[in-house]
């Protein structure tokens, strides 16, 4: 069904996309603009954060991580002035060359110390003091996030020195980008703006690609993006002591210029970028068929227009998330069109705050939703088309998903993601526990699904290409009121068959008081006439009724790799019917990845205290689980001959942007158990011992079955407590620990169902992210609750930040807005004690709910494992009634 990838080696190919084509206009991004944020994808820790509730540092950080990834192929070598706590260093630093000058003075309220030195090299200087330590002629690209705004003293002899240092250091045609914080309207300033005289230095003596904009014209620009009140009065008041008022609005001045011996030469965009990509087969191929373009062309190509339609009217309530959700997918080279209706109740007012994101508006009487999606349509040019209704919304990253998809599989006309629904305070409820064969026979005898199951193809997930819709007949039925978008499916489905794409793409909002809800019995008789109709025309032979369905297929961004079904090494997933790639390591054996009767427990080793993890890897394979260990590549070099009987697995990222080491992400555990063929799955913790008997990795394989089962440890003093009476396992513990849990076994027919996100094994809250975002799913729970596992206590390498960091991110999803929005506030407020953190009531709180929650949701079971030789000494079992009644499972094997 799918055609196969032109890589020479891989099973996997990287699909490399151009998530930006407005470089060439620098002038755009003179000063932050609020669109910026719709254009810019965000990385690390800012994914998913309200740029109103933000520091500067957020758009400055997006800014320069985008320019440097579009224009500058990896291996680059790039050069960060100050900042060395740099979260663009740490976002970058496994793809690029980078160096850092700094003497960490804390000037102007930088840093003062490194937390984190690995990977890139820092030389203690200063720009201007033509340091010895950087070489001359070196660097593609260098770059500042506020830092020249602090040059002192401000004369033009400093200015110079700075500026031609760093004009040394580049090579010719390099590029040098500089961000500067700006304050506008600050009292007591003569012109009312306030900003170090080196940019206005810069502009006047370096032939810049931008041509300065002056602040004057800058502050009438409705798109103007400054640092709101409410996040400097969180973030900066308590280090300026000045109000808002009296300090000013600050925003981001940017500045770039390349190399003076060729700026007159070339233009942006036609850098030559001398440093070559790095040796694969695809990038190989890629240059013997490129040797005449840009290394900035070679790893990207044009994305095409996306045309999206939203029909409105009186939906004040939910339109703006609807257009934010839209926007901020941060696709470049979007076609949107709002369809109001004529509403009286705000909408108007809201569609106008982003009129200028819009290709076209309008608000009057439009004859109903299947017109006015017709009329937009007609005055669309995009090769991709959807529309969303204005109480629905996109999931983060949708359309550089089907772009992917779309792109590289060309004969896809038309696509459709696993359905998921919100409720009305746009929290996610439901996620489609499996995906439809949506061949076109199983479409024509779909009614009684929809009746029973309410089973449709989810409008708000379904994405077609124009040449499909012209094949169609170019509108939607006019005849019907409701069930327009069923009918269009089913002459879809005459011409081309719908593919599924594995993840979230859009989502239905569910309320009381919906059309849908109220008159869902006229929409039955609308499609019950629908398919009485095509199963006519099908009868008479003029279409076919037994198109097949075919597999879906996995897309991942931002690189956009797809995975899908190759001809050799075929997985098929029984109770999905969705193929797998299977990737053997080197090493590794057909038979191992085979092995549907194994449990495969799945770590992450750290390179340090091998001891405590010599002994939890023992533990485990001593009960028969086969361990596979992923890390980054210099990692495994260090363990592979420590650990000759555990498979090491090479992840081509880690969480360095996230966590500040490299971290594995729990969604690349997740990933590998999928294409490995174990039906059952395992994660823990790299110190954490297991004691049992031989019985059981069985007994964990049969509970596991269509099940999360999960639980915590028991705290040791020494490794030798472990094996301490191992007849009546009696245990020198230190405490249970309570607050948390640190394995977990699974069907791995459940992976599909955890939402992409940045969780990673070693950070707060990963372990209650497990369990919990199964919550919205018919996953059974089951704690284990008995004496298993086992851990030394040691002095933990605890991140204030990340706890803070990870609560806020895992507390989206499980408090409403208020309630989040309140512990947010708390969490930035002076009250909160960084030498207390645990007792830090907001984050306690949140604790203690999502562990409320788990042990209290209907699907929650408590079980214990009780080995045969127990139970014939009469151990007693211990039963929780403040929990749930005790399951005693005697298995047999």
């Amino acid at each position: 069904m799918f055609s196969d990838f032109n890589s020479q080696s891989n099973d996997i190919n990287e699909v490399y996309i151009n998530l930006k084509s407005m470089w060439n206009d620098f002038e755009y991004f003179t000063y932050s603009k609020q669109s910026h944020f719709y254009k810019l994808p965000r990385f690390g820790e800012h994914i998913g954060v309200n740029h109103n509730l933000a520091n500067l540092k957020l758009y400055q950080d997006i800014l320069v991580y985008n320019f440097i990834v579009d224009n500058l192929p990896p291996g680059s070598k790039l050069l960060e002035v100050g900042g060395g706590n740099s979260r663009v260093i740490q976002a970058l630093k496994q793809q690029y060359e980078i160096w850092n000058v700094d003497k960490f003075e804390g000037v102007g309220n930088g840093p003062q110390q490194i937390h984190d030195q690995l990977g890139y090299h820092l030389v203690s200087a200063y720009m201007g003091e033509f340091s010895p330590e950087l070489p001359d002629d070196y660097f593609d690209c260098v770059f500042s996030l506020s830092t020249l705004e602090h040059v002192y003293p401000e004369n033009n002899e400093t200015f110079k020195n700075v500026c031609d240092d760093i004009n040394r250091v580049l090579k010719s045609g390099g590029l040098s980008l500089h961000l500067f914080d700006v304050v506008i309207e600050k009292e007591g300033v003569q012109t009312n703006v306030w900003t170090n005289q080196l940019l206005l230095y810069i502009f006047q003596h370096i032939e810049t690609v931008n041509q300065m904009i002056p602040f004057s014209e800058m502050q009438k620009d409705g798109d103007l993006y400054v640092m709101p009140e409410e996040a400097y009065n969180a973030m900066w008041e308590p280090v300026t002591h000045q109000s808002y008022k009296i300090f000013g609005k600050p925003l981001s001045y940017n500045v770039l210029w390349k190399k003076q011996e060729l700026l007159k030469e070339q233009s942006i965009n036609s850098i030559n970028v001398s440093s070559s990509l790095p040796s694969s087969p695809v990038n190989n191929s890629i240059q013997n068929n490129c040797n005449n373009v840009s290394a900035s062309l070679i790893i990207k190509k044009i994305l095409p227009k996306i045309s999206i339609v939203t029909p409105s009217f009186n939906q004040g309530e939910f339109l703006e998330e609807c257009i934010q959700s839209i926007l901020e997918q941060g696709y470049p080279n979007l076609e949107y069109i709002i369809m109001d209706g004529g509403s009286k109740d705000g909408s108007v007012e809201i569609i106008k705050k982003y009129e200028k994101y819009l290709s076209y508006w309008q608000s009057q009487p439009d004859g109903g939703q299947y017109i006015a999606i017709n009329d937009a349509f007609k005055n669309t040019t995009g090769e991709i088309m959807a529309w969303l209704n204005s109480d629905d919304k996109y999931h983060q990253n949708a359309f550089f998903k089907v772009v992917a998809a779309f792109t590289h599989y060309q004969e896809i006309q038309w696509l459709t993601g696993r359905a998921t629904a919100w409720d009305r305070d746009g929290k996610l409820t439901y996620f489609e526990a499996s995906i439809p064969k949506w061949s076109r026979e199983y479409l024509l005898n779909l009614t009684q699904e929809i009746r029973e199951r309410r089973r449709f193809i989810q409008q708000e997930s379904t994405f077609w290409k124009r040449s499909l819709w012209e094949q169609a007949g170019s509108n939607l039925n006019l005849g019907l009121e409701l069930a327009g978008d069923f009918e269009l499916w089913v002459r879809f489905s005459r011409y081309a068959p719908l593919f599924a794409i594995d993840d979230f793409l859009g989502g239905f909002r569910s309320y009381e008081g919906q059309r849908s809800k109220l008159y869902i019995d006229k929409y039955m008789q609308e499609v019950e006439l629908v398919v009485s109709q095509e199963r006519l025309l099908t009868e008479h032979g003029e279409y076919t009724s037994s198109t097949p369905a075919p597999k879906p297929i996995i897309v991942k961004v931002p690189i956009g790799e797809i995975f899908a079904p190759k001809k050799q090494n075929e997985q098929q997933d029984n109770n999905r019917g969705r193929a797998t790639v299977t990737i053997l390591e080197k090493g590794e054996s057909k038979k191992q990845s085979n092995q549907k009767d194994d449990v495969i427990i799945v770590t992450s080793i750290a390179p340090n205290n091998y001891e405590k993890q010599r002994a939890a890897i023992d533990s485990w394979q001593a009960l028969g689980f086969s361990v596979v260990s992923l890390n980054i590549q210099s990692e495994i070099d260090q363990l592979q001959t420590l650990y000759a009987n555990v498979l090491f697995h090479a992840v081509t990222r880690d969480a360095h942007s996230e966590a500040g080491r490299p971290l594995v992400y729990l969604d690349d555990m997740l990933l590998y158990l999928r294409q490995h063929g174990t039906k059952i799955g395992g994660i823990v913790n790299s110190d954490i011992c297991l004691k049992a008997d031989s019985n059981f990795r069985l007994f964990i394989a049969q509970e596991s079955v269509n099940s999360l089962v999960f639980g915590n440890r028991i705290n040791l003093a020494s490794i030798d407590d472990v094996y301490l009476q191992q007849i009546d396992w009696i245990d020198n513990t230190v405490g249970k620990y309570e607050h948390g849990f640190d394995y977990f076994f699974f069907d791995t027919s459940i992976i599909d169902l955890y939402p992409t996100d940045t969780f990673c094994i070693g950070m707060p809250w990963w372990d209650y992210w497990m369990p919990a975002a199964l919550f919205p799913t018919n996953v059974n729970l089951k704690f284990l609750d008995s004496r298993v596992a086992y851990h030394v206590v040691h002095p933990t390498n605890f991140s204030d930040l990340a706890w803070r960091k990870y609560g806020m991110k895992i507390g989206r999803y499980y408090l409403d807005y208020a309630s989040y929005a309140k512990m947010v506030e708390e969490i930035q407020s002076d009250n909160y004690s960084h030498e207390n953190w645990y007792s830090f009531d907001p984050l306690v709180k949140l604790g203690d709910y999502i562990l409320d929650k788990i042990y209290t949701n209907e699907r929650t079971k408590i079980i214990k494992y009780c080995p045969q030789q127990y139970l014939a000494k009469d151990v007693s079992v211990e039963f929780d009634d403040s929990k749930k009644k005790v399951t005693v499972i005697n298995f047999q094997q």
